[in-house]
């Protein structure tokens, strides 16, 4: 059953930030917009991917329970958390119930919806599967939110502990260090090399920490330069492909992805080509844009895709060529995309912790050694001394 006006009005006014029009219509598009803008604003609230993803999950699940489209979306918007979301759905709602595609709502709203997402939804409206589409989508981007935190958490460790040692050797080198200068001046002492650099140290970051800042931001901003150049940006992100450890995380985890997404785009409806094509658009990182706009050449002229894929095969895995080669032969590419995404995601999650069980050991022993290092550069005049008094 459909709801009119009045019923749809009555359950927008629960949601924080969204009203109609006085006489019930649907507002204009000025005012829709304005309304919209207003609710964001009070709430200050930042849509996150996480929050999308309940979204789409939410909705997946009350049309494939059988609710019309504008009741689905009416039930989402009570039960989302994010108020700034709420206030889209709404906004959603609204559209809906005036007549409109979701996918052409959704495209008005770019920082909630990205065009992937909304070509995604667009192709199940067409294809009339848009329930099924939906589950799919959702289970694609609970996928890769679950990839993006694994590999998230796994850098957040090591910048926290990176961070409180820098911050113990800055403290040790501004008010423990100069301490013991002193009393090495009174004494007389002859110091050992260790010694002298750490006093050296020492002098250049009480008298020059100023210096430390400011070159921090200078560094940021070169970096944002430097971003701008399509060369140096390729040549930045071929690197961050290339690290150890973390290259290989970072290439299975843009493979899963592209698979994910691509199983989810084919199996909607959207031509092979088609879906390249979007994809590269929506890749940040050039390297592997330049690879999918190669391969879509390839199939744009009557190719296979596993024999460009080939010449990728450090970014896409050879097991994750052959699959999709199978899939194409036996005409099940969507199936085979989607279970080699799955496969890719599971690799992630145990490179993930291989490299966390790697990292603790690793930091403790660097963080023992810096400190050990200071602390023997300190005591070990003492000990020179003591030595000569019991002579």
């Amino acid at each position: 059953m459909e709801f009119g006006p009045a019923t749809w009005q009555d359950d927008v006014e629960r949601v924080p930030g969204a009203a109609l029009s006085p006489d019930g219509a649907r507002p204009r598009a000025a005012s829709r917009w304005s309304r919209l803008s207003q609710a964001l604003r009070a709430r200050r609230g930042r849509i996150r991917n996480s929050d999308v993803v309940v979204f789409v999950r939410l909705l997946a699940t009350l049309l494939n329970a059988g609710l019309p489209l504008s009741k689905a979306l009416r039930t989402v918007a009570r039960q989302i958390d994010n108020p700034s979301l709420a206030a889209v759905v709404v906004q959603l709602g609204d559209d809906v119930q005036s007549g409109e595609m979701l996918s052409a709502a959704m495209s008005l709203m770019p920082k909630a919806f990205d065009p992937l997402t909304v070509n995604i939804v667009r192709a199940g409206e067409a294809g009339g599967t848009l329930p099924k589409t939906l589950t799919d989508l959702a289970a694609d981007l609970e996928k890769t939110d679950s990839i993006r935190r694994n590999v998230l958490s796994a850098l957040i460790y090591p910048a926290v502990v990176v961070g409180i040692a820098t911050l113990v050797v800055g403290f040790l080198l501004i008010y423990v260090v100069p301490v013991f200068e002193g009393v090495y001046q009174k004494m007389h002492l002859q110091l050992p090399l260790v010694t002298r650099v750490l006093l050296a140290t020492s002098r250049v970051l009480v008298l020059y920490w100023w210096v430390l800042p400011l070159a921090l931001a200078a560094l940021l901003l070169v970096q944002q330069r430097l971003k701008r150049v399509e060369r140096t940006r390729r040549a930045w992100d071929r690197l961050m492909l290339r690290l150890p450890l973390l290259g290989k995380i970072r290439c299975r985890a843009i493979a899963s992805r592209f698979l994910g997404t691509f199983a989810t785009l084919v199996a909607s409806g959207v031509s092979i080509v088609e879906t390249l094509r979007l994809m590269s658009a929506l890749t940040d990182n050039l390297v592997v844009r330049d690879a999918i706009e190669d391969i879509r050449r390839h199939v744009s002229r009557g190719g296979t895709l596993g024999e460009p894929m080939m010449r990728y095969a450090d970014l896409f895995s050879p097991m994750a060529i052959q699959m999709l080669g199978v899939g194409e032969q036996t005409g099940s590419l969507p199936e085979a995309a989607q279970r080699t995404a799955a496969f890719l995601a599971q690799d992630v999650d145990a490179r993930v912790k291989t490299l966390m069980t790697l990292i603790e050991p690793m930091l403790t022993v660097g963080l023992g050694v810096v400190v050990g290092t200071i602390a023997l550069a300190i005591y070990m005049p003492m000990f020179d001394l003591m030595k000569n008094i019991s002579r």
